[in-house]
């Protein structure tokens, strides 16, 4: 999905605010903790009942959890994309 379709935008400056954002969509981004993307990842890859920390490398990851993983980083990417210093408070306040 393309986000930049979504609202109109000018791609002067990647750090300026560049859209005018008819859909709201960084504003339900913003108020979503941007739709729960980096809770899922943190619960996907670091689930409950993990083996703890030992000598022995964890066993590889399944290709269903890969590929969901893969789809959220390339959602943050577009996000990024979208609108940086969204994804950078959205990011800070979530670690707060």
């Amino acid at each position: 999905m393309n986000f930049s379709l979504l609202c109109v935008c000018s791609v002067d400056d990647l750090f300026e605010k560049r859209c005018d954002d008819v859909t709201q969509l960084t504003v339900t981004l913003r108020a979503t903790q941007l739709v729960g993307i980096v809770s899922l990842m943190y619960g996907v890859l670091l689930h409950t009942g993990a083996p703890s920390r030992s000598d022995t490398p964890p066993p590889p990851l399944p290709a269903a959890t890969v590929a969901v993983v893969r789809s959220a980083f390339n959602m943050l990417n577009h996000i990024a994309r979208l609108s940086l210093p969204l994804l950078q408070v959205t990011s800070t306040l979530r670690m707060m």
